[in-house]
């Protein structure tokens, strides 16, 4: 009796490993949110194509991967950049205000701070989707000159 145990055991071994690689894979494929929300992950999704999209063949905000870097990043952020980021994806979220913000992102850069708090936020992601789309393996990949193998470049 204990051989056929033993051969009844080794029979069924492939059927569970394929169940763990099958869970496993499917983990990876969605991977869990550190900071967002999914709604507000979708409206940084939206966000990110607005402000920096793929053109003549440059990978664009998307497709280096800023949407989530921007999730890992802010998890580790500081309680002050935290509220920032949640009163401004707030403010996305209020279709009255969306338009304003809108503008916003439009508007040349300058040194003087909006008077509306709220308004601070655009500024604020426009220059976190640069600096990390920048700053990514994907676009320093297609860069000319480069083949030195390293991805993070300072960001003048």
């Amino acid at each position: 009796m204990k051989r056929r145990r033993a051969i009844q055991a080794l029979a069924a071994a492939p059927a569970a490993a394929q169940e763990v690689v099958s869970t496993g894979a499917e983990a990876v494929a969605s991977p869990a949110l550190s900071f967002f929300n999914a709604s507000e992950m979708e409206a940084l999704y939206d966000l990110c194509k607005l402000i920096l999209p793929a053109l003549g063949g440059r990978p664009g905000a998307i497709e280096a991967g800023v949407p989530q870097f921007l999730d890992f990043l802010l998890s580790k952020s500081s309680k002050a950049d935290q509220r920032l980021y949640r009163a401004g994806m707030a403010a996305w979220a209020n279709t009255s205000r969306r338009t304003q913000l809108l503008k916003q992102f439009e508007q040349a850069w300058t040194y003087d701070t909006p008077a509306d708090s709220a308004l601070i936020f655009p500024r604020r992601l426009k220059d976190d989707v640069l600096r990390a789309t920048f700053n990514s393996r994907e676009w320093l990949s297609g860069r000319r000159g480069g083949g030195t193998g390293y991805y993070w470049k300072p960001f003048d």
